[in-house]
């Protein structure tokens, strides 16, 4: 009886393990991206409870569609505006994106206005949050009429950021998971870490940030656009000389 031979003619393919495959989704899932966004909130749905139950509801959807993940982060709630700072993967930071269009289209009375995107900062070595937070913030608020006038709009944005990260760092050494949060006294705690209504407003007014739509629609754009030229077949022949 003729013995049975193993067919080799099936070339050899690289042998990846479940192991691997599980530490590559780990290290994806560890890649955390640092938003922050300014914007005004609509007079008729100036609700302080409003807007923090709504990312409430949308965090637990994105972490329910992406499990193992989680998101950090702070949302300052003034009288007329909000500044927010969230850390998360890719992934669930487009969940936001996409989330701050459908607020903006909301018509009429959408929950926040003028949403424009101040940074994106990738591959964040840590979290400054060990969750999500929100406070109001009741900072005496005083709308000179040439504020910003006598500085550019870097300085007011370098200002802005710093504040921020400053205010996460602090925030950082103080929090420990699980806590419910900066108390309600942080305007009285750390005054000279809030950024002042006025400078969101200044901000707000600018043209030189980006919208959620545009910020998706400049991400979603290829990099290398043909030419027309690049389209025609045969090419064009040169005139001779």
């Amino acid at each position: 009886m003729a013995s049975r031979q193993r067919c080799s003619s099936t070339p050899a393919l690289p042998h990846v393990s479940a192991l691997t495959v599980l530490l590559e989704a780990q290290h994806m899932k560890s890649i955390i991206h640092r938003l922050i966004y300014v914007a005004r909130i609509s007079p008729e749905r100036a609700n302080c409870n409003a807007l923090p139950e709504h990312y409430e509801r949308l965090f637990n959807r994105l972490i329910k569609s992406n499990l193992g993940e989680s998101i950090s982060g702070l949302l300052l709630l003034y009288p007329s505006c909000v500044i927010h700072m969230i850390e998360a993967s890719s992934e669930i930071l487009t969940g936001i994106n996409q989330d701050l269009i459908q607020i903006q289209n909301q018509g009429a009375e959408p929950l926040l206005q003028d949403i424009k995107i101040l940074v994106i900062s990738h591959n964040i070595q840590s979290r400054l949050f060990p969750q999500w937070y929100f406070r109001i913030v009741r900072l005496p608020t005083k709308y000179l009429a040439d504020f910003g006038n006598s500085q550019s709009e870097d300085s007011v944005v370098e200002e802005c950021l710093t504040l921020m990260m400053k205010l996460g760092m602090f925030l950082s050494k103080v929090l420990k998971p699980g806590s419910k949060g900066p108390g309600e006294n942080l305007h009285d705690l750390v005054p000279e870490l809030l950024v002042r209504e006025e400078i969101i407003c200044f901000l707000l007014r600018s043209g030189r940030f980006l919208s959620p739509e545009e910020f998706t629609t400049m991400y979603n754009k290829p990099i290398n656009s043909p030419v027309t030229s690049d389209l025609l077949w045969p090419a064009p022949q040169l005139p001779d000389l």
